[in-house]
Formats: structure tokens, C-alpha cells, sequence
């Protein structure tokens, strides 16, 4: 058996079963009572042949989405080819002829079923079907009936200053890389310029080597060991799905936006509820909906049918319609794919800007600085037309020259709109190139005019921008948020960070590409370590132990 590992691997055993029983449960419940009035339809005998058609189809349907899903996740892992590479007509066909196969192949044990039930009373299975899937809901609504609701601000807070709030974050960029920290290179020309009026960071520091785990701690405040989110599939669980700073923002009247990369910095996978309003420019499940899920089935259960829908709806979308579907593989490790990918990203980050109302909160996660391969719009430091090398330092710096474009254009938008002088943009790098978290990122907060600006001298951390936002806008700290804010006080200059990334070793393949050989248990706890001016602490997996990445 072959498949690409589950959140469900991250959750003990009863949880597991618990959460596919409930999940099943629910499915059975809404198919039976979908059944019902098709049921009725047998006691008229013009009807009843047609009200057999229909009473199988849903049966073929379940059937044939589920074997596709599995097929799709066999050869994706086996091969690396799955339906998303089926982008011209010839592939989309043929991944259409085994659905409507699966399909067939659906009706006919529906068929079989169906005589089954007819022996022995179809009232009477549909009856029991009910039974057990109410029970099984309703006794995991009661085990759920006492669960902690999220605490901090609530729906009658208000901010002293209601500004929107802009994040862009640059993936895998160290601040040494950058003209904005002092590389001879003009490679962030807007950035620099705009840091004279700024709060920079002097020496900032990733509470996590991967971005799935750094995005988490920059959205909740909260250290990696605290919500145990590190790489995919992890996911955040109990009480962290609410506790965030978007979701505190949307319970203050803010609109929210996300625009990042599916599986790696994505709101649905990383199962951070009640945040955001769009991703792209999907428009997200509303919240009583997702609470009402999730009070009936319990959270893992929920995440799990929302995971099983997204997927089967972007198939379904690329079979038979062709949208594309989304590549986040290709797109971190591809440099045209991630400029196309951050071209879609802007755009629907303009677009969710130019929407009238407000307040707003958006926050746009960019790849053309990831590597190994970059594809820069322009060439100012590399060679026009020339196909560079992995890593190479002149396309590099065409690629963070392309962020700080992408910065520059953010501002344009915001003083045509006119909106500049309420509006905070957080300019940020998730990690450090090849997965390092041992060396600064570029963080710095560009306040409206007359806000607070300056140097921070001091080690800090991504876990101290959501306090650092809140004190700018007049609310207080939740308990929950173990960050610090970074205004009117001096961190000092030799304050620990905490700093985690998953197992594995990064190694180049002999093509030049990159690889991460994983240790079990892959998508968990890997490396910890201890950052101070004194240099860096392995803790974990055994004191003074250095990655071989490194």
C-alpha cells in the first residue's frame, strides 16, 4: 500500500477511527435522508423504475469519486503523475473515461446492493442506516459539548485604530541577501528607501525551518511546540483552530484575505477556522457552518471532510471543466512556476484591495525568492537569455529585486486608492535559504505616517508580530499569544528565541535539485533549537548536534 501520507497520521488511533466512523456517519446520514422521498416513489408503480435510477446513482457517484481519489493518490506518489499533469485535452479525456468507468463499475454494485437490500426490506436497512449514523453523531456532539470556546477580543471589541493590514512575505530570503540590511547590490532599491521610515528589525528570526510551521507561528502568536505544527500534514488542533490574529480580526469586523501555496501555507490544510473570508479568491465556508460541522462530527472528522472536498472538487474542476489545478511541488521548486503562481497571487491580492469597505486584513505569501531555480521578470544582475544554474546569485538577486517591485507596487495601489495613511504593511521571509532557521529574515513593520519607526537592535521573532500589530491598533494581548510586542520597548540584546523544524535532511539531487530525506516520524518534531548571541543551541535531538544541511 502506497498513498501520500494524512493528517490522520498525527492524531492517535481512537482519533483516527473516531474521525472516519463520524465522518462516514454523517455522509450516511445526509445519503439516507436524500433516499427518503425516493423511497416513497416505489409505491407508485409509473415511478418506481425511475425511483430505482435514481436511488443507485448517488451509490456511483460516492463510488467513482472515491476511485479516482485513490487512483489520483496512487500514481502521484508512485510516479509523480497525477491528474494535475493532464493539462492538455488528450489527458483530461482519458482521466474522463475512467470516471464515467468507475462510474459504470459503481452502478453495477449499486445493482448488487440493491437486490441485497430488496431480500431483506430496503425500509428496514434505511431505518437502521438512520439509527446508527444519529447515534454515532449525537453521542460525539455530546463528547464534544464541553469544548473550551476561543478567548481574546470578541465581536464587541473594538479597535482604538481600525487600519487594514497588509503581510507579504518573501519565501526562503535571508536579510544579509538584501540591499535593506546592507548588500552592496541594490537588490531591494523600495525596501531600503522605505526603511527610513520604518520599524526594522535588526536581527529577526524564524520560529520554524519550514514554511508550513513559520506561517502558523506568524498567524497565531504561538511557538511551534506549542501547536506542534511543523511540516505537512500536520495540522493545528483543539483549541489553536480559533486562536489566531485573523481570527480575532474577523470577530472585530475585519474582511480577511489569504493568498499563499496549497499544502504548504494554506488555511485549509493547516485547519485554521473562523480566519479568513477568501484564499485566492475562493470564498471560504462561513463560519457557523464550519462550527456547526464541527460540533456534530468533532474537529477531526470536520477537517477531514473539508480536506476530501476541496480535493474532489479541484479534480472534478480540471477533468471537466480544465481549471487547472493547483501544483505546489512544482511551484517551490520550479522558478516559472513560481513567478506565474506569485503573478495570480498579486493579483487577486489588488483585487481583494480594491473592493470597497474595509477594515481589511490580506496577507500574500510569494515563492520567486525560494530557489533553486528562479525565473526574475527582468535582468538586472543576470545575463538576458542565459539559462542560470541552481542557486545562482545574479538571478537571486533579479528575483528579490522582483519582490521589492512587487512591494513597490503594493504601496502605488495603496496611494491610488487612497488608503496609504491607514493601512500597516509587515514585509517578512518565512525561513532562511535550504530550510536554515539559524540565520536573520528581513522583518519589518511600515506604519501610516507618524507611526512608530527605528531600529530593533534586539533577536526577534515571528511569533512577535501579531502583539506588535494588536498594541498598534489598541487591543490588548491575549494570554494565548506568546510573542512580544515590539513597540516602546527594548527586547534586549541577548533575548532567546525557540526555534523548530521537521525531521529530515536536505540533500541535491544529481541534477541539481533538492530533496528532503525524511526521518521518521517525517512530519513531526525534527530539530530544536535555542538562538541567543552567544550562537545557536541544538536541542533537540541531542545537545551541540549540527544538521548536515547545514
Amino acid at each position: 500500500f502506497a498513498t501520500k501520507p494524512s493528517f490522520l497520521l498525527t492524531v492517535a488511533f481512537a482519533q483516527r477511527v473516531g474521525a472516519l466512523v463520524s465522518a462516514s456517519a454523517l455522509l450516511g446520514l445526509l445519503f439516507a435522508a436524500a433516499l427518503m422521498p425516493v423511497v416513497a416513489l416505489f409505491r407508485v408503480p409509473l415511478a418506481a423504475k425511475f425511483a430505482l435510477l435514481l436511488a443507485r446513482v448517488p451509490a456511483a457517484v460516492l463510488f467513482a469519486i472515491t476511485a479516482l481519489l485513490l487512483l489520483d493518490g496512487f500514481t502521484v506518489t508512485l510516479f509523480r503523475r497525477g491528474i494535475r499533469d493532464a493539462r492538455a485535452l488528450p489527458g483530461r479525456v482519458l482521466y474522463g473515461v475512467l470516471l464515467l468507468a468507475f462510474l459504470a463499475l459503481g452502478y453495477r454494485l449499486a445493482c448488487r446492493l440493491d437486490r441485497l437490500f430488496k431480500e431483506r426490506g430496503r425500509r428496514r436497512i434505511l431505518a437502521a442506516v438512520l439509527v446508527a449514523a444519529v447515534a454515532v453523531l449525537a453521542a460525539k456532539a455530546l463528547a464534544g459539548a464541553g469544548r473550551r470556546e476561543p478567548s481574546g477580543p470578541g465581536a464587541a471589541s473594538a479597535a482604538v485604530r481600525d487600519h487594514d493590514i497588509v503581510l507579504v512575505g518573501a519565501d526562503g530570503l535571508e536579510a544579509w541577501r538584501t540591499s535593506l540590511y546592507g548588500n552592496a547590490r541594490d537588490n531591494t532599491p523600495f525596501l531600503r528607501q522605505m526603511a527610513e521610515s520604518a520599524l526594522v528589525a535588526e536581527t529577526a528570526y524564524s520560529n520554524s525551518g519550514q514554511t508550513t510551521g513559520s506561517i502558523t507561528s506568524l498567524l497565531t502568536g504561538k511557538l511551534p511546540t506549542t501547536t506542534r505544527v511543523h511540516y505537512p500534514p500536520d495540522a493545528l488542533r483543539s483549541i489553536d483552530q480559533y486562536e489566531h490574529l485573523p481570527g480575532l480580526l474577523r470577530r472585530m469586523g475585519y474582511r480577511t484575505f489569504f493568498a499563499g501555496v496549497r499544502n504548504y501555507a494554506d488555511p485549509l490544510e493547516l485547519r485554521l477556522l473562523d480566519a479568513f473570508d477568501e484564499v485566492g479568491e475562493v470564498q471560504i465556508a462561513r463560519p457557523s457552518l464550519t462550527r456547526r460541522v464541527d460540533v456534530v462530527t468533532g474537529a477531526t472528522a470536520a477537517h477531514l471532510l473539508n480536506l476530501s472536498t476541496a480535493r474532489i472538487s479541484e479534480r472534478l474542476a480540471h477533468v471537466v471543466l480544465g481549471v487547472p489545478m493547483p501544483d505546489p511541488k512544482r511551484q517551490v521548486s520550479s522558478g516559472l512556476a513560481a513567478r506565474e503562481s506569485d503573478d495570480d497571487r498579486f493579483k487577486a491580492l489588488v483585487r481583494f484591495l480594491e473592493r470597497p469597505g474595509g477594515p481589511k486584513f490580506a496577507h500574500a505569501h510569494f515563492l520567486g525568492t525560494h530557489g533553486p531555480d528562479f525565473s526574475p521578470t527582468r535582468s538586472v544582475f543576470s545575463k538576458l537569455g542565459k539559462k542560470a544554474p541552481h542557486w545562482d546569485p545574479d538571478a537571486q538577486d533579479d528575483a528579490i529585486l522582483d519582490f521589492d517591485d512587487r512591494v513597490r507596487e503594493l504601496f502605488g495601489l495603496l496611494d491610488r486608492l487612497g488608503r496609504r495613511d491607514r493601512t500597516i504593511v509587515v514585509v517578512y521571509s518565512d525561513h532562511g535559504q535550504l530550510y536554515r532557521l539559524d540565520v536573520p529574515v528581513p522583518l519589518l513593520f511600515i506604519f501610516p505616517p507618524g507611526g512608530p519607526r527605528g531600529r530593533i537592535r534586539g533577536a526577534t521573532q515571528l511569533v512577535d508580530v501579531a502583539p506588535t500589530l494588536l498594541q498598534e491598533l489598541g487591543v490588548p494581548r491575549p494570554a494565548w499569544m506568546q510573542g512580544t510586542s515590539l513597540l516602546g520597548k527594548d527586547v534586549g540584546p541577548c533575548r532567546s528565541v525557540l526555534s523548530a523544524r521537521s525531521g529530515g535532511v536536505v540533500e541535491q539531487t544529481t541534477a541539481g535539485g533538492l530533496r528532503i530525506i525524511y526521518e521518521r516520524p517525517w512530519y513531526s518534531l525534527g530539530h530544536l533549537a535555542l538562538i541567543a548571541c552567544s550562537g545557536t543551541w541544538w536541542l533537540y535531538p541531542e545537545a551541540g548536534f549540527t544538521p548536515r544541511e547545514f
